[in-house]
């Protein structure tokens, strides 16, 4: 019989058709039960919230609270050693497993405390600027508070704001960051050298709008600043960026300006990556198997609307910056625009509509070979492989396909080149990168210059060395399989 994983993975698994008795979860019933496995992703089925669900430690299982208060119990998902399984769903959004451990917390949480009270031996890495409503926190030894403002924060919290709360951060390193409501922010990771102005931070927005002004980590380096979310991961380097997730819209961001300067962020999914140096640009993803969209410009008015929370963050923050005199002049503009009722098509609407039935919008990736991608990663995690190494191994194959499109191939031709890639890091199967036609009769009769595409494709592909770098360094870490 298939396993519930392998079903999860086809979408054939919903939490009715899994419901099992009290006895089978240690006297509570579940909507849905999972098992995890050394060395495997938890493969999760279509209809599972990972972002909005509540992460709960239950000896060495984890349950997941719904937002409709259903739960799914993954057993022995805290037995697994030092590292958590990655959690995976199938429609698309993804949830490390460094990253569940911190929403689920430690294993003895401390009792509640003051956030001013609960670190008070650790090095801070910045304070609360601004805040409205009740912001929750939970410390990284477990520990539970509300913020205020003038609190430290330290690397490991976990942020959490209700309906009408919001939040702005100011980092040790210039860097300011805003958290709207419904909103949960992880706090990775801070290391800053003041000497040299050099460091790394990097966030996880779990769920919610936020807005991030760059300070001199985020100038530093292309990736020494990046910011997490259930579908992609965002790369920023000297800008300022504001946007928003949810399970139903997927992730929106926008590129701000600072001044007179502009600088950029990317967008990098399992399925490739859109960077953005555009004033006012946009860029959407759906889900974590979609390649981002292309680039989209947005008035002022659809930032407002869609980001003046967080915008409201940067205004009102007491740290003088370029970043925040533009925050002040979108705000103002529109303020003043809706107050002389000008009624312009531009200035209404929000940046999530701006994606709707927007052609241009589409990314030059087809969307044929999204598809097979995503079909590839998903069997190939069910098979054992790690997360990780699927994803590179997807991040090969989509530059094989746009190289060999680049160079002027027919898609069969550069999707056999993708194929070709994948199937070379010995993680993704060349299979499911073919088109409706039969490539491997047609590699025999293709001519010299087609068959040119998969070797120049190949060779300018670092990716795929890198991947089966990578590959091999997990596999030769990996436990060995023990038999069922």
């Amino acid at each position: 019989m298939e396993s519930v994983i392998k079903q999860a993975v086809a979408g054939m698994v919903n939490a009715t058709q899994l419901q099992r008795n009290a006895q089978q979860a240690g006297g509570e019933s579940h909507g849905l039960i999972l098992d995890a496995q050394p060395g495997k992703a938890v493969l999760v089925p279509q209809g599972v919230d990972l972002s909005g669900a509540d992460y709960v430690r239950q000896g060495p299982d984890l349950v997941l609270v719904q937002p409709d208060g259903t739960t799914i119990l993954i057993r022995d998902y805290f037995a697994q050693g030092d590292e958590a399984p990655d959690l995976l769903a199938a429609d698309g959004s993804y949830i490390p497993g460094d990253l569940a451990l911190k929403l689920a917390g430690p294993l003895a949480p401390g009792e509640f405390a003051q956030a001013g009270n609960a670190k008070a031996a650790a090095q801070a890495i910045g304070r609360v600027d601004t805040q409205a409503g009740d912001v929750n926190v939970v410390h990284a030894d477990g520990t539970k508070g509300v913020l205020h403002k003038g609190d430290a924060i330290y690397q490991g919290d976990v942020l959490q704001t209700p309906k009408g709360a919001s939040v702005g951060l100011v980092f040790m390193d210039g860097t300011t960051l805003g958290l709207g409501a419904n909103g949960r922010l992880v706090l990775d990771q801070m290391v800053y050298d003041p000497s040299t102005h050099t460091g790394k931070s990097a966030f996880s927005l779990v769920q919610g709008s936020f807005s991030f002004v760059s300070g001199q980590i985020a100038k530093s380096a292309p990736d020494a600043a990046t910011i997490r979310t259930p579908v992609a991961t965002i790369g920023i380097r000297g800008t300022m960026v504001a946007g928003s997730f949810t399970p139903d819209g997927g992730l929106t961001t926008a590129l701000l300006p600072e001044g007179q300067s502009t600088g950029e962020f990317s967008i990098t999914t399992s399925a490739g990556t859109t960077t953005n140096n555009q004033s006012f640009g946009a860029v959407h993803v759906s889900n974590f198997f979609s390649v981002p969209s292309n680039v989209v410009l947005v008035s002022q008015g659809q930032i407002a609307n869609s980001f003046r929370e967080v915008l409201n963050a940067v205004s009102n923050t007491n740290v003088p910056s370029e970043a925040k005199a533009a925050a002040d002049q979108i705000l103002m503009q529109v303020f003043q625009q809706s107050t002389q009722d000008q009624g312009t098509n531009g200035q209404h609407g929000t940046v999530e509509d701006a994606f709707k039935g927007n052609t241009g919008a589409q990314t030059n990736v087809d969307a044929k070979f999204a598809e097979a991608a995503q079909k590839a990663i998903l069997e190939a995690v069910a098979d054992g492989k790690p997360v990780e190494a699927a994803l590179l191994a997807a991040m090969a194959a989509s530059q094989a396909f746009k190289e060999a499109k680049d160079q002027g191939a027919t898609h069969e031709k550069a999707m056999e080149a993708a194929g070709k890639i994948a199937g070379d890091t010995g993680i993704l199967q060349t299979d499911d990168f073919k088109s409706s036609h039969d490539l491997k009769s047609e590699i025999n009769k293709t001519d010299s210059k087609e068959s040119e595409y998969v070797e120049q494709a190949k060779d300018n592909v670092w990716l795929r060395d890198e991947t089966i770098k990578v590959v091999e360094n997990i596999i030769s870490t990996e436990p060995p399989e023990t038999e069922p």
